[in-house]
């Protein structure tokens, strides 16, 4: 067994547990994230895993700490069967890299066809009637979202048009105000406040939701892999 990981397992207590997990996550995971991310991807985040200019370094930074915490909060069998922690912390990055191109190949592959389309088409409006269709398999997908996840996943939308989620919806006729506040399980009238600041940057949403940009990040990520799922 690590003996980094001995050390988490051998807490007195509790808060001595948290405190050394903390450690363990500041001085071991965070830096073997970073470098990862910037070997593989030419990524690149500060200390706390922010970069302003790059929501998917940022993403891919939480999503990378939030899947190696749910290890180390898992049972203490498991753990002692890790020999190298921090290979294996590699390891788990280096798999969302993976991950991370996959699902950027396919988006690339997709919206090429949905270009072409698009301009062989024109005359025909199929490509709208191809959009419309999208947007109407959207909308539940992103109801049956969880409430954290869909929050973060809405109020940081925005198209290539720099369109908010709400006007998008309501341009296409896919839902109306009654709709959306049922959907997104909020009044009409909290929906329009939140629509005259969307789309919303990660601190804006991040007050909104009385939270951290960290857990937007983790949301905002889970919820489009969940969403991805779903369309693909």
């Amino acid at each position: 067994m690590d003996k980094l990981l001995l050390r988490l397992l051998n807490a007195r207590d509790e808060h001595e547990r948290q405190q050394r997990l903390d450690a363990l996550l500041t001085m071991h995971v965070a830096p073997i994230i970073r470098h990862v991310l910037r070997q593989r991807l030419g990524l690149y985040v500060n200390a706390q895993g922010i970069n302003a200019n790059n929501h998917d370094a940022e993403d891919l930074y939480q999503e990378a700490m939030t899947r190696i915490v749910e290890v180390l909060n898992t049972d203490q069998l498991s753990l002692t069967k890790i020999e190298s922690f921090e290979p294996y912390v590699a390891g788990i990055v280096s798999n969302l890299c993976v991950d991370f191109l996959r699902s950027k190949h396919r988006t690339r592959e997709q919206q090429f066809e949905f270009e072409t389309n698009s301009s062989q088409s024109t005359r025909s409006g199929e490509s709208d009637v191809e959009t419309h269709e999208l947007l109407a398999r959207l909308w539940p997908s992103v109801t049956r979202l969880t409430p954290r996840q869909r929050d973060a996943f809405a109020l940081r939308f925005q198209d290539q048009n720099g369109r908010d989620l709400f006007t998008v919806l309501l341009a296409a006729g896919i839902v109306d105000w009654k709709d959306l506040a049922e959907g997104m399980g909020r009044s009409v009238a909290d929906l329009t406040r939140l629509w005259r600041q969307m789309p919303m940057d990660t601190a804006t949403a991040a007050s909104e939701l009385h939270t951290s940009r960290e857990n937007i990040y983790k949301w905002r990520y889970r919820a489009i892999q969940k969403l991805k799922g779903e369309l693909e």
